[in-house]
């Protein structure tokens, strides 16, 4: 028996690893979750993924779960490729990441712009908003910042609503001017941090998608053997319904 051939946990030798890892690359490939590029590390992701899968499994996976675990894990890899290097589905986002990186020089004209636009809408806006916004910056929270004004959380967030919206009034003096974008996330804007989302779902039990059903190849987009079954019966069929009535 070779080293390759030496079974794992529950039975599950390297040779079987090497195996799914490939089908997940190659599904995730087909299905485009991944590029058709780096499969050496596509391979290197899936391969951890199953591995992982198996020596945390309490009952003996099935190998079309260990599959769609490792596509998963490709596609998540992908997609973190993705966004380290700014690609998104509008072009704004991946403008934002090259636009001074990929010039031969990079262009000093939006920080001017901003510095010299802060330096003439300021001494525009009322002392009360200045206040508003000094304290904000100051504190980089909304509670203390209005604690240290002795203003109401209420008044305090509608100082700087208004504030804000007096800032774009000024800035796009002479035009329709846009809405206040973005999201504020320091502490007290009535918005949590992504982080502090993050932190409250963990451990909370993840729903885990119902093999053998079509949605779960829809809206899943499984690839296991009971999910494919279930996809080619409804597909079935539709067809016959639509043949019967026709």
């Amino acid at each position: 028996m070779t080293g390759r051939a030496l079974p794992l946990r529950h039975g599950i030798t390297l040779e079987e690893v090497d195996r799914l890892a490939r089908t997940a690359v190659a599904r995730a490939r087909r299905d485009g979750w991944a590029g058709s590029d780096d499969y050496d590390g596509q391979f290197a992701v899936a391969w951890d993924a199953v591995a992982s899968a198996v020596y945390t499994a309490e009952e003996p996976p099935s190998g079309g779960r260990l599959v769609y675990l490792a596509q998963e894990a490709v596609g998540r890899d992908h997609d973190q490729y993705r966004r380290h290097h700014g690609a998104r589905d509008n072009a704004r986002a991946f403008g934002a990441y090259w636009l001074g990186s990929a010039g031969p020089t990079p262009s000093p004209e939006r920080s001017v712009v901003e510095r010299a636009a802060l330096a003439q809408i300021w001494p525009r806006l009322a002392p009360y908003q200045q206040r508003a916004l000094t304290a904000l910056a100051t504190f980089g929270d909304y509670q203390r910042a209005a604690d240290a004004l002795g203003l109401a959380p209420k008044t305090f967030t509608t100082a700087i609503s208004q504030a804000r919206r007096e800032f774009l009034r000024l800035w796009h003096e002479g035009e329709t001017p846009s809405r206040p974008w973005g999201t504020d996330r320091r502490q007290g804007s009535g918005r949590d941090p992504v982080t502090r989302r993050v932190k409250n779902r963990k451990g909370l039990r993840r729903t885990e998608p119902v093999h053998g059903k079509p949605s779960t190849y829809r809206n899943h987009r499984c690839r296991c053997d009971p999910c494919r079954e279930a996809a080619r019966v409804e597909q079935r069929e539709y067809k016959a319904r639509k043949k019967a009535a026709a």
